[in-house]
Order: C-alpha cells, then structure tokens, then sequence
C-alpha cells in the first residue's frame, strides 16, 4: 500500500474523527506534504482508519488516513488481521483505544508484544520492524 501525505494537521480531520485529544492544533509534521509513504498496517479505530507509517529519519507512527491520498491500495499477501476483541492480550487495545482490528504484517497482528514494543520504541521491536518492512516491500 502507497499513499501520498496531503495534510499535516490536525485542521484536517473532522472532529466527529479526532480520538486522543487530537484537535486542530494537532501536528503531524514527521509527515512531508506531498511526499509518498508505504503503509505498514492499518488500524481500523471506532470510525476511522490510521495508517502505520515510517516517515524517512523518523520513527515509526501511526497517523490518520484522512491526511493521505490513496495512489496504491494493494494490501501484501502476506497481511494477517487480528479483531482485537477476541484476543485477549489485544483486547486492551479495544478497551482503552478503540483499536478494533489490526491488518497489517504477521509480527503486529500475531505478537502483541512486539506491537507494544513498537509503540514504546523498544530498540529491538524497531529492528524487527525494520527487517519485517524491508522483506515486505522488496518483493514488490
């Protein structure tokens, strides 16, 4: 999946969207308007879809579909899914975010420690994610 950054506020996204004390302040300036991103998983949240992206020289994050452009919605063929309601160490996610499925390469949706090591930026969880993502992308 290949999208294009169009926005990097939080003025883009509709307030009925906004989860996490996100407002029209809000900064995603990791982002670069205009410049294209692989996306490395979706996070389908209550009424909206976030990508997980990792801008150049950036950590890994994940940032609302709405400020992108779809230029290419093929998904890899070896996404898995995970509904976070049926796991119990995902469930969390449910219960605290509103996360309620994940698609996205096999390590996010199948180990939920390396998701939390990814979130807490968790030096080995990053090189795993690294290596997953490079494999993932080199066989397009």
């Amino acid at each position: 999946m290949r999208v294009v950054c169009k926005f990097i506020s939080g003025a883009a996204i509709e307030p009925a969207l906004r989860h996490l004390g996100e407002s029209n302040e809000t900064d995603y300036s990791p982002l670069k308007m205009e410049k294209e991103y692989f996306v490395y998983s979706l996070l389908l949240i209550k009424n909206r879809i976030d990508y997980l992206v990792a801008p150049e020289n950036e950590l890994p994050f994940s940032a609302p579909s709405v400020l992108f452009e779809l230029i290419d919605g093929r998904l890899p063929n070896n996404w898995s899914m995970r509904i976070t309601s049926t796991a119990s160490d995902y469930k969390i996610l449910n219960d605290s975010f509103g996360i309620t499925s994940i698609i996205g390469y096999s390590s996010l949706t199948q180990d939920f420690k390396h998701y939390t090591g990814l979130i807490e930026r968790d030096p080995f969880e990053l090189r795993k994610f690294y290596g997953e993502i490079k494999q993932l992308y080199s066989q397009d």
